[in-house]
């Protein structure tokens, strides 16, 4: 991450010498909707690792998820029916940025966003008979046959700060601007888990900072009024304190979290008349 915003800056800086064109000065405004994929890296374990799942045993032990690619595989054997699997994660981001441009080819902005989850990360099934080798580990206490679920969710909230430079054409009504920058995030997974006889649910938070650089471009489409797109990333992530956990009397240790990745977002930016 850091080598790639250090490559992306010195390459913004040779290019804006050779730019012509110069962005017009002054303070505007954006919001825009953005698609996360695969938010906190989870969709492993989702889809194929699971968490503290032994594979030989076909259990999971303390904090732990049975992969959905495990569940099916129980399914085409015939000890699980009605499965239904979501797959990985998606999340919906809404960005709000304050933006100022200034010296005709420079820009800083700050902005917060919002990620929550929107599909996926859901799991249910019905195990057929007492077939030990699903669920037969701690976490469900041997329960047997009946209904089991699996329910992940994912949210964060970040404010980045972000300068970076213009490169303007046709009199400014088109732009392409990259930038880089900090972001402070807050936010976190949880994993819900419900059996015949047990539910409980874990959750995992991290605070911290990261860097994070953007890649957009927007078009002029009314006075003052702009269409944009971008690419925004950033690299937060840690280990997170002791999960917080309700229904069992277990005790979870931290784990990691990140809060960063690639969102893709569309918007509008509107031109301040000040």
């Amino acid at each position: 991450m850091k080598k790639f915003a250090i490559s992306l800056c010195a390459l913004a800086v040779a290019l804006s010498f050779s730019a012509g064109a110069f962005a017009k000065d002054g303070a505007s405004v954006d919001f825009s909707f953005g698609y996360k994929l695969n938010p906190g890296d989870l969709g492993g374990d989702v889809q194929k690792d699971g968490i503290n799942f032994d594979e030989a045993k076909g259990s999971v032990s303390g904090f732990g998820a049975m992969p959905e690619r495990y569940v099916q595989a129980q399914k085409d054997a015939g000890n699980v029916s009605k499965y239904q699997d979501g797959g990985s994660m998606t999340v919906l981001e809404l960005a709000l940025n304050g933006r100022y441009d200034f010296m005709g080819m420079f820009f800083a902005r700050a902005g917060f966003t919002y990620d929550m989850k929107v599909m996926g990360g859901e799991t249910s099934w019905t195990q057929n008979g007492a077939d030990g080798s699903l669920y037969s580990g701690k976490i469900a206490g041997g329960q047997g046959a009946g209904k089991y679920s699996q329910t992940w969710e994912y949210n964060c909230f970040s404010i980045p700060l972000t300068v970076g430079l213009n490169f303007p054409f046709a009199d400014g009504k088109y732009n392409f601007y990259l930038g880089f920058g900090l972001t402070y995030a807050m936010g976190g997974y949880s994993l819900q888990y419900k059996g015949p006889t047990t539910k409980y649910k874990a959750e995992y938070e991290l605070s911290d900072f990261g860097f994070n650089y953007v890649i957009g471009a927007d078009a002029m489409v009314a006075d003052s009024v702009f269409v944009l797109l971008e690419m925004y990333n950033s690299d937060v992530q840690g280990a997170s304190g002791a999960a917080k956990v309700s229904g069992t009397a277990n005790t979870y240790s931290a784990s990691q979290v990140n809060l960063g990745g690639s969102v893709y977002r569309v918007g509008v930016r509107y031109a301040l008349p000040l």
